[in-house]
């Protein structure tokens, strides 16, 4: 937030770590790498956060394991088909959700971040039981209705 006038690229990892802080998140910090862990309606996952430049990759990874990845790329697949801001896909045996924002000024950079956060997150708990029901194995519907027809 101090370089509103400078024109200088923004730090994103400053502006991720500003927007932590005044709002009470706990996380760490290894460089550009933030470590977060959400809860909300009974979900609880970890939330990475890669900054490089004004930009800020946010990778929500749910806890559970994969264990029939046929059946969960499919459901990836339709989750994508229904998200505007980011992508479902599966990386180290586990079900990811990408978002990202890209500061473009400091007038913005706040509330871009906190966008991508809850959405983020939104999305997280949206999916949560028929991505835990189809990473354990179990058959039948996905259990997901269009959003949009």
């Amino acid at each position: 937030m101090e370089n509103l006038y400078t024109g200088e690229p923004l730090d994103a990892a400053a502006e991720l770590e500003y927007l932590l802080q005044h709002n009470g998140f706990s996380y760490q910090r290894e460089e550009n790498r933030f470590s977060l862990v959400f809860a909300d309606r009974g979900c609880k996952w970890e939330t990475l956060g890669l900054c490089r430049g004004g930009q800020v990759l946010l990778y929500g990874s749910y806890p559970f394991p994969v264990q029939e990845s046929d059946r969960t790329l499919r459901l990836c697949q339709e989750i994508n088909r229904q998200v505007v801001m980011g992508s479902m896909f599966l990386a180290e045996g586990r079900a990811v959700f990408r978002t990202g924002a890209d500061l473009l000024d400091a007038y913005s950079a706040y509330e871009q971040i906190g966008r991508a956060l809850e959405y983020n997150a939104g999305v997280m708990v949206r999916f949560w039981a028929q991505m835990a029901a189809c990473a354990a194995g179990h058959s039948g519907d996905l259990g997901i209705e269009p959003v949009f027809e």
